[in-house]
């Protein structure tokens, strides 16, 4: 039975052939503090969630039959197609709506995985976004975050990515519209590093949230990683990266989420580009140049493309 949540015959929503496309940004964590484990095995968090000018691109295609037709293209995808988050987030779609979704889906990859920058997330979440634009805006918004919770704890964030302060796994989310946004150089490192390790081998520590930043330097004395704390044993390559980060004018570096990839953030666009050009040349690691997004920045993501460096 179909829920009659703004729904709409699909005839009328769906042209063959007429392709929607949408970038889906990636994310650091300026602030990452594991408060707890909780008795459901969980940890309670608090962090800042802020998107990133690394996109991922989605193309979706309506057809008239024959189910979703997953293809992904540019960096590898390590998983078998219906265990992709983008795919798991049609199924999800599919089962809150009680509707099959006929479509071809495009994933043009860029953002690494295994680095703690959220990519299959942000993917999951542009899929929820737009097969409910595409069916009349069928689910709430409260259903659609529900959704997107069930999928993953960084999945709900990307549903209106802004700079936020999150609590309880990730998912209670705030917005922070004064965040600055800053350039950055993200680093990827040939390693990856695993979720769900980093959660086993973290030390939680009952500490303080800090205010929200208001300045570059406000923002750079408040970076933390608490996975950092275990991160560094078995991976050290992490913290020679920061440090070559701040060797060419970063004001400061972190590890995003639970790694592999390092960012530094830099007062001005000039000294981030000379930064990325020297990196190239001295770091074993992939060298990303971007910049942190806004809340109306990231609304052009699903309007018009991405916003420049």
């Amino acid at each position: 039975m179909m829920a009659e949540i703004g729904y709409r015959d699909k005839r009328e929503l769906l042209s063959p052939e007429s392709q929607v496309d949408i970038w889906s940004p990636a994310k650091i964590n300026p602030v990452l503090q594991i408060l707890r484990k909780r008795p459901d095995g969980f940890h309670d968090l608090f962090l800042h969630l802020v998107p990133i000018s690394l996109y991922d691109r989605l193309s979706f295609t309506p057809q008239t039959s024959g189910g979703v037709r997953f293809q992904s293209t540019g960096r590898p995808v390590m998983v078998e197609p219906e265990y992709n988050l983008a795919v798991r987030a049609v199924r999800a779609f599919e089962q809150a709506t009680q509707q099959t979704v006929h479509l071809k889906l495009h994933l043009e990859k860029h953002i690494p995985d295994g680095a703690g920058l959220g990519g299959g997330s942000s993917d999951a979440a542009a899929v929820l976004r737009v097969l409910n634009h595409l069916h009349g805006n069928r689910l709430s918004a409260s259903m659609l975050h529900m959704l997107a919770v069930g999928l993953g704890a960084d999945v709900p964030f990307f549903l209106d990515p802004q700079p936020c302060e999150a609590t309880g796994r990730g998912e209670a989310l705030c917005p922070l519209p004064d965040y600055p946004c800053l350039p950055l150089v993200v680093l990827k490192p040939p390693f990856s590093s695993s979720t769900a390790e980093a959660y086993d081998n973290c030390q939680p520590l009952e500490e303080s949230p800090p205010h929200p930043p208001d300045s570059p330097q406000t923002l750079e004395a408040m970076l933390c990683n608490r996975f950092e704390l275990t991160l560094r044993n078995r991976f050290p390559e992490l913290e020679v990266l920061k440090s070559k980060l701040r060797s060419v004018g970063a004001i400061g570096a972190s590890v995003s989420g639970s790694g592999s990839a390092v960012f530094g953030i830099f007062e001005d666009v000039d000294t981030r580009d000379d930064a990325a050009t020297q990196l190239h040349q001295t770091v074993d690691a992939e060298v990303f140049s971007c910049r942190m997004l806004t809340g109306p920045d990231a609304q052009h993501l699903f309007d018009s493309g991405p916003s420049g460096e």
